[in-house]
């Protein structure tokens, strides 16, 4: 598999895992971005942003909207 594909392949399966959330993850030069209902702002590795978006999407299925 090329490092494209696997790019490619890998934004498809963030944006599959933030569809319907509040969260917007913004890739660039290899710092990734998670914005969490506009309110809130994690900059990070990929390895990084992988963890948080987990944990964020676990936080707003127990309810909460932003902090």
């Amino acid at each position: 598999m090329t490092n494209a594909k696997q790019l490619s392949d890998a934004i498809m399966l963030i944006a599959q895992h933030v569809q319907d959330t509040g969260m917007d993850v913004n890739i660039e030069s290899g710092t990734v971005q998670v914005h969490w209902n506009g309110v809130n702002r994690l900059e990070c590795s990929a390895s990084e942003a992988g963890k948080a978006l987990v944990l964020l999407k676990q936080l707003e299925n127990m309810g909460m909207k932003d902090c």
